[in-house]
C-alpha cells in the first residue's frame, strides 16, 4: 500500500493527517473523531499533539485556519491540497548520508589480560 503525502503550508502530511484535519474543520468532537477514524482516544491525543507541532499552531482553532487557509474547504474536503513534492536535492544528499556511513574499527583485543 502506498503512502501519499501532501503539502499543507509547506508541511509534509499524510492522507490519515488530512483526515483529522478534516474532522477537525467539521467540527467533530474527539470521540467522534475516534468513532470515524476507528482509534482509540490516546491515540487521537498523541496524533493531535504530533500534528500540532509539525504544523506550527497550539491548537484546534488554528489548526483551521491554516487549514482553510492552504487547500482544505470548509467543508472539510482536500481534493485541492497539493500533493508533497521531494526534491531532488533531498534526495541525493539523504542517499549521500547513507553512502557515507562506515561501520565503526574495533578495538583489537589483548589476549593477555582477558579474564575467560
Amino acid at each position: 500500500m502506498e503512502i501519499v503525502y501532501y503539502s499543507l503550508a509547506g508541511k509534509k502530511i499524510t492522507e490519515h493527517d488530512c483526515k483529522i484535519i478534516a474532522c477537525v474543520i467539521k467540527g467533530f468532537k474527539r470521540d467522534y473523531i475516534c468513532i470515524e477514524l476507528d482509534i482509540k482516544p490516546n491515540t487521537l491525543n498523541t496524533e493531535m499533539r504530533i500534528l500540532f507541532a509539525k504544523l506550527q499552531v497550539p491548537d484546534k482553532l488554528q489548526l483551521y485556519k491554516l487549514a482553510t487557509h492552504n487547500g482544505f474547504s470548509e467543508d472539510g474536503t482536500y481534493t485541492n491540497l497539493p500533493r508533497w513534492q521531494e526534491n531532488e536535492q533531498t534526495q541525493n544528499s539523504t542517499a549521500d548520508k547513507i553512502k557515507r556511513k562506515k561501520p565503526r574499527p574495533r578495538k583489537p583485543r589483548d589476549k593477555d589480560n582477558e579474564l575467560f
